[in-house]
Order: C-alpha cells, then sequence, then structure tokens
C-alpha cells in the first residue's frame, strides 16, 4: 500500500527531469499486438527500462509487463514481502533486487536495439503512468529478436510472474515453476513451508462491500449458511427483486455441499483492507470451508485465484496479485496459491491439480468452455468459492452468477448492498465484521490442521425428503483405526427439527465387527424410549463389544428435519472415545 501511494505521487511529478518528448500520458498511441522497433535509454531496475520507439520518435516509461523484481537497495521500504512465494528473508530480496538490476543492465544496456510490444489483453497504461509492454531483444546475436525479457528474467530466477490480465500469464507462471523447482536464482534455499502465521481460532470475521446470498428458490436456508451478518446490519439499494430477509440473519456466506461450492457476498480475502483487519480470522474459515467442500478428507494441491476474466485492479473483485496475505496465511499451513488465466491447457497451473478456485465478480463473461472445465472440477471433488460484492456493477454480479449457473449451484447474489454502521472497521459501514457464526451446524472455527471437519459418506437416510419416517444408516468402515478397546454406548446428535420420538431400543441395532475378520455380530441395545433431536444408546454389556473393524448403526424410523444439507454428530465411548461430524442431504 505505500509503494502504491509514493509511486502515485511520483508519477505526478515525472515531468521533472524528463526529456520533452518522454511520455507519461494516458495513452501511448501503440497498437496492442505488434512489434514496435526500438532503443533502450535507461535501466532503473529489473522492471522499470525506457526505451525510445521508432515508430513515433518517442520515449517512454515501461514498467515491464508480467513479471516483478525484488526492490533494490534505496527502495525495499516498499517491498511487499508477502507477495514473494514461501520468501520471508527482506535481505535476501534486497539481494536479488540488487542482481536483477545488474541482470537487466547487462541484458539490456543503454543503446540496445530492441522491440516493444503492447499486450492486447492488457492495460496500455499502469496507474503510475508507464507503458505496460514486453521487450524482446537479439540476446544471441544473430539477427532475431527472439528473447522475450519479461519471461527469460524469470525463467532465470531474477523475478516473479506479476499476475494482472496478459494474453499469456499461465506460460510465465510455468517459467516462474521451472525456475523455483529447479533453484533458480532468488528460488535457491527457498522452503516448502513457512512458519504458521495467523492460524488461530475463528472468532471474526470480516465481509467488505457485501450483498447477501440467496437462492434460486428465495431465502438460504438456515442449515446452509456458516455465517450470518449481525443483527444491526441492513439491506440497501434493493429493488422489487430482492429476497428481504426481514427476520435479521443476512446470510454473508452459504454452501452447495453436493455441488463443492461456497458464495461469499464480499471478497473476504482482499488484501486491500490488510491493515484492519490483522486481529480478524477469515483466513483460517476460508481454509476450512475448503476443506470441508472438498470430496478428499484431506485435499491437495494449491488454491487458485481466477485471472484471465478481467479482475486485475478491479476495486471489489481478486486476482492473485490481490492476496498476498492470505497466500502468507496458506503458506504458513503449507498450501500454494497461484494464479489461473486459461482454463484450456496445463500451461502454469492446472484446474485438475487444484484443491479450489477462487473466482470473483468480473468485467469478461466466462465462457461455455470454461463453464465446463470448472463443473468438471467440482464433480471431481475440487472446490469452487464464489466471491461477490455489493459494489461491483450488474454486470460483473451477473457474470459470475452465470458461473454458479453453469456449475449447477442454486446459489446466487442477492440484489442488495449489507451495510452495518455498528459492526465494522476503519469505521466504515461497508466494511462488515461479523461474529454471528452457525457453531451448531458447522464445525469450521478452529485452527486450520489439515483435516476435513465434516465427512460425506458416512450416514445414509432413507428415503431422504423431509419431514418423513426414515431409516439412517451410520457406518464407520475403519472404526479401530480411531477407537481402542471396548464401546460402551453410542451417542447421536441431529439438528433441530429430527425426531427420534416414539423410538425405542427395538428400532436400534448396532453392528459390530469385534475381531478383525470383516464380519459384523448384532450388538443388543438396552431398552429405552428415545425423544428429541440427540440420544445415546447404551449397548448390552453382556456382549464383548471390541471394537476391530466396521461398526454400523441403524436407526429405523427417525423423523427426517426440514429439507436442506445437515450435519449430524455420532460419538463412540467407553474405552476410547472418538466423534465423527456427517453430512446428508433432505429433499
Amino acid at each position: 500500500m505505500r509503494r502504491r501511494s509514493f509511486l502515485q505521487s511520483v508519477a505526478a511529478t515525472l515531468g521533472i527531469g524528463a526529456t520533452s518528448s518522454q511520455v507519461y500520458a494516458a495513452a501511448s498511441e501503440l497498437d496492442c499486438g505488434v512489434w514496435y522497433d526500438a532503443e533502450i535509454t535507461k535501466v532503473t531496475d529489473g522492471d522499470t527500462i525506457d526505451v525510445l520507439v521508432d515508430e513515433n520518435d518517442t520515449e517512454y516509461n515501461v514498467r515491464v509487463l508480467g513479471h516483478d523484481t525484488p526492490e533494490k537497495s534505496g527502495n525495499t521500504y516498499y517491498e511487499k514481502i508477502e507477495e514473494w512465494e514461501f520468501i520471508d528473508d527482506g535481505e535476501h530480496l534486497e539481494e536479488w533486487g540488487n542482481k536483477a538490476t545488474d541482470f537487466a543492465e547487462k541484458e539490456l544496456p543503454v543503446g540496445t536495439q530492441c522491440q516493444v510490444r503492447l499486450d492486447c489483453e492488457s492495460e496500455e497504461i499502469d496507474q503510475y503512468g508507464r507503458l505496460l509492454a514486453k521487450i524482446r531483444y537479439d540476446r544471441e546475436g544473430n539477427g532475431t529478436y527472439d528473447t522475450v525479457y519479461n519471461k527469460f528474467a524469470i525463467e532465470e530466477g531474477y523475478a516473479r510472474v506479476y499476475a494482472g490480465s496478459m494474453s499469456n500469464t499461465d506460460e510465465y507462471l510455468a517459467a516462474q515453476r521451472f525456475a523455483r523447482e529447479n533453484s533458480r536464482g532468488l528460488w535457491a534455499g527457498v522452503k516448502d513451508e513457512l512458519p504458521e502465521w495467523r492460524n488461530r481460532d475463528v472468532s471474526t470475521s470480516i465481509h467488505p462491500h457485501t450483498s447477501s446470498i440467496v437462492t434460486t428458490d428465495g431465502k438460504v436456508p438456515p442449515s446452509r449458511v456458516p455465517m450470518w451478518a449481525e443483527p444491526e446490519a441492513v439491506q440497501e439499494n434493493t429493488s422489487s427483486y430482492t429476497v428481504e430477509y426481514d427476520d435479521g440473519n443476512l446470510p454473508l456466506v452459504a454452501v452447495d455441499h453436493p455441488k463443492h461450492v461456497a458464495y461469499f457476498g464480499g471478497v473476504t480475502i482482499n488484501e486491500a483492507w490488510e491493515e484492519e483487519t490483522t486481529d480478524l480470522d477469515h483466513f483460517t474459515f476460508v481454509t476450512n470451508l475448503i476443506n470441508e467442500l472438498h470430496d478428499d478428507a484431506n485435499p491437495s494441491g494449491p488454491v487458485l485465484i481466477d485471472g484471465g476474466h478481467k479482475t486485475f485492479n478491479q476495486d471489489n473483485a481478486v486476482s492473485a496479485e490481490d492476496t498476498a496475505f492470505y497466500q502468507r496465511y496458506l503458506e504458513g499451513v503449507g498450501i500454494e496459491l497461484h494464479s489461473i488465466n486459461n482454463y484450456s491447457n496445463d500451461t502454469g497451473y492446472a484446474l485438475s491439480e487444484a484443491r479450489a478456485l477462487v473466482a470473483s465478480s468480473c468485467p469478461e463473461e466466462w465462457t461455455a468452455d470454461e463453464i465446463d472445465a470448472v463443473q468438471q472440477f467440482t464433480e471431481n471433488g475440487g472446490v469452487v468459492l464464489l466471491m461477490g460484492s455489493g459494489s461491483e456493477t450488474t454486470a460483473e454480479r451477473a457474470n459470475l452468477d452465470d458461473l454458479a449457473a453453469g456449475i449447477g449451484t442454486d446459489l446466487r447474489l442477492n440484489i442488495d448492498d449489507v451495510r452495518d454502521d455498528t459492526n465494522n472497521v476503519a469505521d466504515d459501514r461497508k466494511l462488515l465484521v461479523t461474529e454471528n457464526l452457525n457453531r451448531e451446524e458447522f464445525d469450521l472455527w478452529t485452527a486450520y490442521n489439515g483435516d476435513s471437519t465434516v465427512a460425506t459418506d458416512i450416514l445414509d437416510a432413507s428415503p431422504s425428503d423431509a419431514n418423513t419416517a426414515s431409516t439412517h444408516t451410520w457406518t464407520l468402515d475403519d472404526a479401530s483405526d480411531d477407537f481402542d478397546g471396548e464401546v460402551d454406548a453410542i451417542d447421536v446428535a441431529y439438528p433441530p427439527g429430527t425426531s427420534l420420538g416414539g423410538l425405542t431400543n427395538e428400532n436400534i441395532t448396532v453392528y459390530l465387527d469385534r475381531d478383525g475378520d470383516g464380519t459384523t455380530d448384532v450388538i443388543r441395545v438396552n431398552s429405552d424410549e428415545y425423544s428429541g433431536s440427540s440420544a445415546t444408546f447404551v449397548l448390552d454389556g453382556r456382549y464383548n463389544t471390541d471394537v476391530a473393524g466396521e461398526v454400523t448403526l441403524v436407526i429405523d424410523g427417525i423423523e427426517n428435519p426440514d429439507a436442506g444439507e445437515h450435519v449430524a454428530t455420532e460419538t463412540l465411548t467407553g474405552d476410547d472415545t472418538y466423534s465423527v461430524d456427517a453430512e446428508y442431504v433432505v429433499k
């Protein structure tokens, strides 16, 4: 943040000492996609170079497109260390900032003949008045301009990818991946994990410039909402199509477990509000939510941030360049974060190898092929986090909703802005904070430990119709891995609306593998009558109840709750204790 303010002030005064033909204007008069002959006139550092373009005899201050080098000595105040993957050593970066400057001066000394090109997917001029361009030159001296400096510096380990909007960002990401995996340049000696950072229990989360969430049928059922706004929050900028939450519970996040999707009303991980949120716990919440939604109990692969739909430099959207502090949090728990701009190939970081994709409101529509790729990703168990905004344009919000529809979820952004005069940061009613967490039906609130908190293949409800008598079968295939000794009782706890009323021990059957041979024996349950949404089934003490394999509990006649996604808990007690949360869906 400090660097941006400084450079803006510099850009405003760049006329001092500049030649009369040097351009810092809002337009370059150059066409994108065309290589223009030019000459190097100055090297400031590894990513800032002046060129004189022959076409119009104009000198441009070029910000090298697609890469970023560390700050050199004298400028390290402006370094944001968190941007550098798995690097937390400022002196290391300063050393390589100086080396990157030397590298640029060696590769592109003043007077070098070169060519410059604007990328048609990128902005033309950055916010500091610099031309965003690629530079290529005849490195081998064979008369061909076949070395693109922007990419070559990344390949040699002098720069990282600056993941803005560019037509071949994923190609540059592949170059960085190669350099890092081969310990080139500044990546030499870089670790694969950093110390934990802000990995703590969740009590408060931020939701900036947020809308509430709805379904295509109206309000989101509470069982699908891990986090609401505080009661003081209000809906503003509504329309006749707005879903009104008159009960005071405005959902800021909602989930679709079967589709592996969560929809956020705001961009919780945007670094724009880092200074105001250092004591909040949203990073833990987001990461735990990814684990809960994933098919794999221990998912692998990076978190990918969509960068291919013009989200770069959008105030209330997010690209990988806007998530440096969430990246640092993830690195502390052994997870990588990268950009993905192309969904049609495996260049860079492929969607197929990721654990989660984060997509936000965007100016550019998703293509049918891209949506198909994301849908296939979710069908294979991957997680998609959609992060909307109450402050983006109608079209940008619609583009995100179109992605939601395309991947089959019923979640959408509501037509509203959620504001809170009481619960906010920086005295800004648009920067909501909340402690209104759904602790009853979600277990997302402890520091991240890498394990999924909810199982998806343990509890079967048949039939699964709402408010209907059903048979629930709990199956722990390898209970002996987590429970040692004899089990005395099995507790179950269901969400409100579930009823065990009128059931007796005749409705309860326990099957136990007591010798590890794969066969189960029926264990009687002591006589009792049950009611409410929870019960304890005490096993008959005349039986050997050693747990050596599978444990199955069948409850016949339990009444299902209302339709929605639910989480219930089963606990084995006795010589040991083992508890598991299980997700199930009621239609």
